[in-house]
């Protein structure tokens, strides 16, 4: 007779399967571009509906086959019980004990305005030093490579074959993360519990990205998120990479969000390394040339908006480097620079912040088919011949309209192109499914955008007019809404998130209303743009 434990453990299992099978059929179903915003919000709300099923019937089955989480269903998996002060100063030794310098300026401080950050131990100059995380600190896919556990998993279900870079070091963040003698638990024991990103709440606080252009965009991560949890659970129950009591919704979202809002690129392999695998007569092209990563302490400096990106990867050792972006004085926060234009549409979807206003990067995406004339085959052929696109599929439409170096140009010219343009674009390099594929689209691409602000393209003023109506639609839908968004921003952060019973959910709350008020902003300055082009 099988022990009751297993007996216990096939039953939790069984009780998922339907669910689980649910979500399989239910993801394959793609939001057509295009769909009313009523329609979307349907897809959007049936798939959190979704995710909540998976996560009661989770808990439920749980309690009832007897390995019930202490805390509610949503809380993930308790870890230290140290106040968390303790465990940024434990976290700090770790660092120091593994190779970071003891004489780096900064100490990690809670309750900070962002919550979490460094805080200068004396005066820093400008392009000092402050951080040199050693290679063997970093999480890393290549560190995941090295991990049986890990090997095991991807060789478990032929289903888990090509899974992307971020996943394969989202089940290695899982299988560390209940691992009590985990060399990463310093680092584990500091990381947030909530995240301000969208696929954390219910529909009710999102409302107002209901009829945004983003709306598509947050149903299509919790959709592939909800996928690929359903595709790697077999896999995660045979290989035991990570207890499957402990593969849970909950865990598995929280693991992603950590992912989204920290990983980093850098090199797959230093200096070194390369050499010895050039002198053991093996090639380097069959090594991938960056691994996406989490670094310890790095991750933990805080983003200012308008720094320069001071942080470098030191190829010949290996080590993660960031040099202070400005002077900072003693007991004031160091800052850094993520990104330098990054779009607030991203930020909402991935970083949990938005820019303090809008930036040059946004854009408004909107769904384009083309015209219903005579010669339409013809220009889709173009435009799927030269420029890769294959209608219905969303153009983003950013201001000034030659800085469209995208799909925008190209594809408008083939829509409305006169005679003569579409000469222009026959003469373009026909894409070819192999490693040119890339650069050529790029060439294509700068080309059509040359030839506009050079005044070359006949359709020049049908395209100016095209981003007009369009900028004009969206605004006559939702500009209505601009002054109750700016009226609850305002009342939400007066009252400040630190002192609302739920922080996390107040941010999200404030990035939901920020970003439909860049967003209209972002549609006014598309329309001047278009208008003064489609005149001259």
């Amino acid at each position: 007779m099988a022990p009751r434990n297993t007996d216990r453990r096939e039953d939790y299992i069984n009780t998922l399967v339907p669910v689980l099978d649910k979500i399989r059929t239910c993801t394959q179903l793609s939001l057509p571009y295009g769909a009313k915003a009523e329609v979307e919000w349907q897809y959007f709300e049936e798939i959190h509906e979704l995710q909540v099923e998976l996560m009661e019937t989770q808990a439920k089955a749980a309690a009832k086959y007897g390995k019930q989480r202490a805390g509610s269903a949503s809380a993930v998996a308790p870890r230290s019980a140290l106040p968390l002060g303790e465990r940024l100063s434990k976290f700090k030794k770790w660092l120091v004990a593994n190779g970071v310098s003891k004489d780096a300026p900064v100490e990690f401080k809670a309750n900070l305005h962002e919550g979490v950050g460094a805080v200068a131990t004396r005066d820093v100059a400008k392009d000092e030093e402050v951080l040199r995380i050693p290679r063997s600190l970093v999480m890393s896919t290549m560190s995941a490579q090295r991990s049986p556990r890990i090997r095991d998993f991807l060789t478990a279900d032929r289903q888990v074959n090509g899974l992307p870079a971020a996943v394969i070091l989202v089940v290695h963040l899982l299988e560390h993360k209940f691992d009590p003698t985990s060399f990463y638990k310093p680092y584990l024991d500091v990381l947030p519990d909530a995240f301000a990103l969208p696929y954390f709440f219910d529909p009710e606080d999102l409302a107002e990205l209901k009829g945004s252009s983003v709306l598509r965009e947050v149903y299509v991560q919790l959709c592939d998120m909800l996928r690929t949890y359903a595709l790697i659970f077999d896999a995660v129950e045979k290989s035991k990479i990570v207890s499957i009591w402990n593969f849970t919704w909950v865990e598995w979202r929280w693991a992603m969000a950590v992912v989204h809002t920290r990983q980093n690129v850098i090199p797959a392999y230093t200096k070194a390394e390369a050499d010895e695998w050039v002198a053991a007569g093996r090639q380097l092209s069959s090594l991938p040339r960056t691994t996406t990563c989490l670094i310890p302490g790095w991750d933990m400096i805080n983003h200012r908006e308008g720094l320069p990106i001071t942080s470098t990867n030191d190829y010949d050792v290996g080590d993660h480097v960031f040099l202070a972006p400005e002077p900072v004085r003693r007991g004031h926060q160091v800052y850094m620079g993520y990104t330098d234009n990054r779009p607030n549409r991203h930020r909402l979807m991935r970083s949990a912040f938005l820019a303090p206003k809008p930036v040059p990067a946004d854009y408004l995406q909107v769904p384009f088919s083309f015209p219903k004339v005579k010669d339409a085959q013809r220009r889709k052929h173009l435009a799927l011949t030269k420029f890769k696109l294959q209608e219905p599929f969303p153009l983003d439409l950013r201001a000034p309209i030659a800085d469209n170096y995208d799909n925008v140009i190209g594809t408008l010219a083939a829509a409305f192109g006169t005679a003569e343009d579409l000469k222009r674009i026959e003469q373009l390099p026909s894409l070819v499914q192999d490693q040119t594929l890339y650069p050529t689209l790029q060439k294509n691409q700068k080309a059509m955008a040359e030839a506009y602000t050079a005044g070359e393209l006949e359709c020049r003023a049908k395209i100016a007019n095209y981003i007009k109506m369009q900028a004009m639609v969206y605004l006559t839908r939702n500009e209505e809404d601009a002054e109750t968004y700016r009226a609850q921003l305002d009342e939400l952060v007066a009252a400040g998130t630190a002192s609302a019973v739920d922080p996390v959910k107040a941010q999200m709350r404030i990035n939901v209303l920020q970003f439909r008020l860049f967003e209209l902003e972002t549609a006014k300055t598309l329309l001047a743009h278009a208008e003064e082009e489609a005149q001259s």
